[in-house]
């Protein structure tokens, strides 16, 4: 709840230029200088090992994963989604309006949708559900994801979305008990919600009233979750059989080593 005031804010203007990370390290050094409390040492200590490690993954970034010869760009999602299967198209809209049904993943992506901003566990949950719940493509969860964020930083973005396909599947339910256990964060987002016990918020489908929620004022689940988890988990253990939905392209091997020059993401 408090995640989005509580940071810096500089993100967006990281990402666009308007600052650079040197102009930002040399304010914090400044204000260690005049050694405030322990409390905001910690705080700015944490805050430039967080800068440090963004610019070491804008160093280490890859490239968006290229599109089939002759296909449509990565952010003409919709295009490319014309005559591919329902479920495909049904999954990719899902992930935009922020139902899936899966509660703490819709409050995320709700929240994406309304400030253009998300912590970093957050955006990588989205990752993760989109590539091993949904079965969407690095590609297009990529620029799916990318396109609700106001600091897109394609270098960085990319190579979090290829840490996120060769890892193994985040449950959102279980990370919702640690990071929203009251659930404040989900009721927020999730008003259509109210009625449904603490206890099952989460996993509404576990209500004795589901009936009467679930496919009327919010959605089914598109998928089971126990069982994306599982495929996700056998995928993760053999990277290079994953299939690209969206595309249609064959199989392809994850990136070598990432090339130290940068791509132009048009």
């Amino acid at each position: 709840m408090q995640a989005e005031r509580a940071s810096s804010r500089l993100s967006p203007h990281l990402a666009a230029g308007t600052l650079s990370r040197e102009e930002v390290l040399a304010a914090v050094a400044a204000r260690l200088a005049e050694r405030p409390d322990a409390d905001w040492v910690r705080s700015l200590g944490a805050f430039r090992a967080a800068l440090a490690s963004g610019a070491t993954g804008a160093r280490g970034a890859v490239c968006p994963p290229a599109a089939p010869e002759g296909a449509a760009p990565p952010e003409d999602i919709w295009t490319r989604l014309k005559g591919k299967p329902d479920a495909l198209r049904l999954r990719l809209a899902a992930l935009h309006a922020g139902e899936t049904g899966l509660p703490f993943v819709d409050a995320a992506l709700r929240a994406m949708a309304a400030s253009g901003w998300l912590p970093a566990r957050l955006r990588g949950m989205l990752a993760s559900v989109a590539l091993h719940h949904l079965g969407l493509s690095e590609q297009a969860a990529g620029a799916a994801l990318a396109a609700g964020l106001t600091d897109h930083s394609p270098p960085i973005h990319w190579a979090q979305m290829r840490r996120v396909a060769l890892g193994h599947p985040v449950d959102p339910e279980r990370l919702a008990g640690v990071l929203d256990p009251d659930g404040a964060f989900t009721r927020r987002w999730l008003p259509e919600l109210a009625e449904v016990p603490d206890r099952v918020l989460q996993a509404p489908w576990r209500w004795e009233g589901a009936r009467g929620l679930l496919g009327r004022r919010y959605p089914e689940p598109l998928v089971d979750p126990s069982a994306a988890r599982a495929a996700g988990r056998t995928l993760a253990r053999r990277p290079t059989a994953r299939v690209e939905v969206i595309e249609g392209a064959a199989p392809r091997r994850p990136a070598s080593a990432p090339t130290q020059q940068l791509c132009l993401d048009l």
